[in-house]
């Protein structure tokens, strides 16, 4: 039996994410190009006997930060150590940062032995038919070049290190739509809404008032095809994000343990109505 674990590229990151699909995470239909740009060398497939097999991201955001996701090993391959073999792999890569992962909550006891502590449960809601359209208010903003560095400012006090390259990916990225919430030039909040295999999911949906992240939800909604599921995952600490879904009639459908192996400082909880992703933070 012959195991080998390498980097992945952009192919084999598509590989990851077509796992990702059929174990129920709907990835994005961009999300392989805009995960690589977030870190090229942070994507790892392990292959048994030259068939892919396994895989896990650990994305080194610096070299005081890094966040693991898409960890998979396919069914049949299971209970063969595989799977532990290639989580070692990607916590070498960033030895010494601090790491964090949304993990699938029966998995938390394990993820406590590599030295992950919980800070928070983050919950998916799914709006199942998007009946918002010709949502209008005037502060609402198409990202783009011409703003996208005050929007990236903006993130900067949402995350634990800077994530530029991905973060410009995501914003631009062809089946995305991104606004945000400008008054006379200040943002005052950010959204972003991407095509996933099924429906759309939102992801960030930062802002300082709950007024504005109503306003950029409906305008994100609004701003996709009808009658489509539209998924959103908020960070159970935050109740105005609570509030907002359960505005809309939204049903809680999965949850993840949002954990860290060292405290990471304040990332705006309370104003975060809406996390980028489970699998890059």
């Amino acid at each position: 039996m012959e195991y080998q674990i390498k980097t992945a590229d952009l192919d084999e990151i598509r590989i990851m994410l077509e796992w990702a699909r059929i174990e129920g995470w709907n990835p994005g239909l961009d999300d392989a190009s805009t995960f690589q740009k977030a870190d090229p060398s942070g994507f790892f497939i392990g292959y048994l006997n030259g068939a892919p097999v396994a895989a896990i991201s650990n994305v080194r955001y610096s070299s005081e930060f890094s966040f693991l996701g898409l960890y998979i090993v396919k069914p049949e391959f299971r209970g063969l150590g595989l799977g532990y073999k290639i989580w070692q792999h990607a916590l070498n890569y960033s030895a010494g940062a601090a790491r964090g992962l949304d993990g699938v909550v029966e998995q938390q006891a394990n993820y406590v032995k590599s030295g992950f502590k919980l800070e928070q449960r983050n919950i998916r809601y799914s709006l199942t038919k998007n009946a918002i359209r010709n949502y209008n208010d005037t502060n609402l903003k198409m990202v783009d070049l011409l703003n996208l560095q005050i929007v990236l400012t903006y993130d900067a006090d949402f995350f634990p290190a800077k994530r530029d390259k991905f973060l410009t990916a995501w914003l631009l990225a062809p089946h995305a739509k991104s606004l945000a919430y400008l008054v006379n030039n200040e943002i005052q909040g950010y959204g972003v809404i991407r095509k996933c295999s099924n429906g759309y999911k939102i992801g960030p949906l930062f802002a300082d008032k709950q007024e504005v992240a109503m306003a950029l939800f409906q305008g994100l909604c609004s701003s996709v095809a009808q009658n489509q599921s539209i998924f959103l995952d908020i960070p159970e600490s935050n109740l105005k994000a609570k509030e907002l879904v359960d505005h809309f009639k939204m049903d809680s459908i999965f949850e993840t343990a949002r954990m860290y192996t060292q405290p990471i400082g304040d990332i705006s909880m309370s104003r975060t109505y809406g996390i980028t992703s489970f699998e890059l933070g």
